[in-house]
């Protein structure tokens, strides 16, 4: 239980975060048509917003699992911030490509959505990479979601750490 939500809500932060990034420009038109501000504000706060809030929630889940002693609080969860950065980096990074393209072509969010979904089921955000047929299991390291939801259970449950090549391509 703890290894799914250990995928689930950097999925989530990750996936909102990027969504509302994306639609933030036309979300925030008005605002931005009366207040001479840079766009990618509107961008930033969206889905910085939208991040933390996931994130929060990661943090009562670690509280609520520690309290119910189905994981253990260790020293390595210290690095848990730094990994959050890399996560909403990821996020930020996707939101601000897509922020513009959206604002031209508004079925971007369609396809976006379909992509997210097929992008779900291609990341260990429900199973682990270990569950995988070795003869497709490198192709994960592709998946810059797998490192990092790797990154969450390598500190959080204390399983093995990603491959270097995934973290590097993340």
């Amino acid at each position: 239980v703890a290894s799914l939500f250990c995928g689930l809500f950097p999925w989530w932060a990750f996936q909102e975060g990027a969504t509302r990034g994306m639609s933030a420009l036309v979300d925030q038109s008005a605002l931005l048509r009366r207040i001479p501000m840079p766009p990618f504000l509107c961008v930033c706060a969206a889905t910085i917003s939208s991040f933390l809030l996931q994130m929060v929630g990661f943090l009562l889940f670690l509280a609520a699992f520690s309290l119910a002693g189905l994981v253990t609080p260790a020293i390595v969860w210290l690095w848990l911030p730094l990994v959050m950065l890399l996560s909403l980096a990821l996020s930020l990074s996707l939101g601000m490509v897509l922020a513009p393209i959206y604002l031209a072509v508004r079925d971007t969010m369609w396809v976006v959505t379909a992509l997210m979904t097929v992008g779900f089921f291609a990341s260990p955000v429900l199973y682990e990479l270990d569950f995988l047929p070795s003869s497709i299991r490198f192709l994960a390291a592709w998946n810059p979601m797998a490192a990092l939801i790797g990154l969450y259970r390598s500190l959080v449950l204390g399983v093995a750490w990603p491959e270097p090549l995934a973290v590097l391509v993340l």
